[in-house]
């Protein structure tokens, strides 16, 4: 397996209590909106995070709810799958989706990542929060993208102690 860069993030474990509360000023429209205990079970909390994070430091992201799949022959993400080729190039691109495509082939399971930052330079991210860690999956698609020359981050958040 290759070595993953990680970037420690921290969070205020407040701010994660009013998401799971469902605070309308912190918990996107999207999210309220959906069906199930998500939210107050804390989901989606990581990626809304970083991709605020990253938005910040001037960066053009692809996170939830809007997503791409790269692998699928199918997918309702094509414009945003379309986004990621432009950024990446066609060839480095078509490279990465018939590496997994023939993963899968194999039978090795493969998940896309939470987020892929477009620009000013392409790189695909995983959200892990607390003790979570990569999965196989995820260790699979981070590992393609590894011998692909393509960047691939871990961002691992932290409670700050200081705002418990």
């Amino acid at each position: 397996m290759e070595t993953i860069e990680e970037v420690v993030l921290y969070y205020d474990p407040k701010e994660l209590e009013k998401w799971k509360n469902r605070d309308p000023k912190l918990v996107p429209k999207y999210f309220l909106n959906h069906a199930g205990p998500g939210v107050s079970q804390g989901y989606h909390y990581g990626e809304c995070f970083v991709n605020n994070h990253l938005i910040k430091k001037g960066n053009d992201v692809i996170s939830p709810p809007e997503c791409f799949n790269i692998f699928a022959k199918n997918t309702k993400f094509k414009e945003n799958n379309k986004l990621i080729e432009k950024a990446m190039g066609s060839i480095k691109y078509c490279k990465l989706r018939d590496t997994l495509r023939e993963m899968v082939k194999r039978g090795i399971k493969i998940e896309n990542p939470d987020i892929c930052v477009l620009r000013p330079k392409l790189f695909f991210a995983d959200v892990k929060k607390d003790k979570d860690k990569m999965r196989q999956p995820q260790d699979n698609f981070a590992n393609a993208c590894s011998k692909l020359g393509i960047p691939f981050i871990v961002y691992k958040l932290i409670p700050s102690k200081k705002n418990r």
